[in-house]
């Protein structure tokens, strides 16, 4: 796996994961002493942590009352979510990411295509999980201007009830919806999203083009 390369590149793990089980049995994680020194010295020390130690593993074994294939899938997303907090150690795992990991465990069996299509995907979100959360905040702006565009009144609403920050909106925003609707519907929609974001990136690429051709001359 992923994370076995990681671990004989790097060494043993020296922080351990454990799984919980959460809402309709989609594996939560919770980091148990964090690594020393903090993952961005480490990286510039040439180093990189590892987030999971074999207590995990443990952990999720022991856990009977679950089906095997439950804990097989718990199992892949610690993996994963593991590999990707060494590939990102400025972020390292934040609370939420499991929820977008697990839609690629489920729908990849390797380990190595799920950790590279989660990847990829986290590009577009990572600034979603900075710890000064400044890239959510950018994000519940953008939505309470909306709300203050198409509908003053429900905003007016807002501002008189100190909510107009959108705050309510912060794990919808973070998860992309992903426990507020069902997978099938929740694909969907991403990859809606992701079209548009392509066909608007063609656009522009095509409006560059445009522009870099030099005006000709009418004789």
């Amino acid at each position: 796996t992923v994370l076995g390369v990681l671990e004989r590149m790097y060494g043993a793990a020296s922080v351990t994961v454990l799984p919980v089980s959460v809402n309709e049995g989609l594996p939560e994680l919770m980091l148990v002493d964090p690594p020393k020194p903090k993952p961005s010295q480490a990286v510039a020390n040439g180093q990189a942590p590892i987030w999971r130690s074999s207590i995990a593993s443990q952990n999720i074994d022991a856990a009977r009352h679950l089906p095997s294939s439950t804990r097989h899938l718990m199992m892949r997303l610690v993996n994963i979510l593991s590999a990707y907090a060494i590939h990102d150690p400025e972020n390292g795992y934040c609370q939420g990411m499991s929820d977008l990991a697990a839609v690629f465990v489920c729908l990849e069996e390797e380990d190595a295509l799920g950790f590279a299509c989660f990847e990829r995907f986290m590009r577009t979100v990572r600034q979603n999980f900075r710890h000064d959360e400044s890239g959510i905040k950018h994000q519940l702006m953008i939505i309470s201007q909306i709300i203050a565009d198409t509908d003053p009144q429900l905003h007016k609403r807002l501002v008189s009830l100190g909510a107009d920050d959108c705050m309510f909106a912060y794990r919808m925003v973070v998860v992309l919806l992903r426990r507020e609707l069902p997978l099938g519907e929740v694909l969907t929609l991403w990859e809606i999203t992701w079209a548009l974001e392509r066909k608007l990136e063609l656009e522009e690429c095509s409006s560059d083009a445009i522009r870099s051709v030099p005006s000709s001359r009418t004789i």
